[in-house]
């Protein structure tokens, strides 16, 4: 946890649930660099949540997520209650992954440049949002 006047990286999470099956069906995730306290954090994620979902990065569940039909095919998917199991691991790979991405940037103290580049912190703060899709194909964040 980073002190409120420190530039901390913080996640949106959102995954997207075939409302009929209740499958979690993709996952998608945005990184954004804010500052001040955990609860001011967490407000300006929810309130972004609700719609940063359309210039998100689009991920595949995990492979390690599957389903097997009754016809026998197999689908990269996961029961919805997965995106809230800490344990589950859904968004191990989309953390790594967005946090790869975070660009350097310059700093300068004393006259002198150097170059940071922002990591996450070991549990970052992050939101998960529902995105339930209904079968005429609306995509709903459910929030709250």
């Amino acid at each position: 946890m980073a002190a409120p006047d420190e530039i901390e990286l913080v996640f949106n999470l959102w995954y997207r649930v075939d409302a009929p099956t209740g499958f979690t069906l993709a996952l998608y995730g945005k990184t954004y660099a804010l500052r001040g306290t955990n609860e001011r954090k967490l407000e300006t994620l929810q309130e972004l949540a609700r719609s940063d979902f359309v210039t998100a990065r689009t991920f595949t569940v995990p492979e390690r997520f599957s389903v097997v039909f009754a016809d026998g095919t197999a689908k990269r998917a996961a029961h919805a209650s997965a995106a809230r199991d800490e344990l589950a691991g859904l968004f191990e790979e989309v953390f790594k992954a967005l946090e790869a991405e975070v660009p350097s940037f310059a700093v300068f103290n004393g006259g002198k440049e150097a170059v940071r580049r922002l990591r996450g912190p070991e549990n970052p703060l992050c939101v998960k949002t529902c995105l339930m899709v209904t079968d005429d194909g609306k995509v709903h964040p459910v929030t709250g």
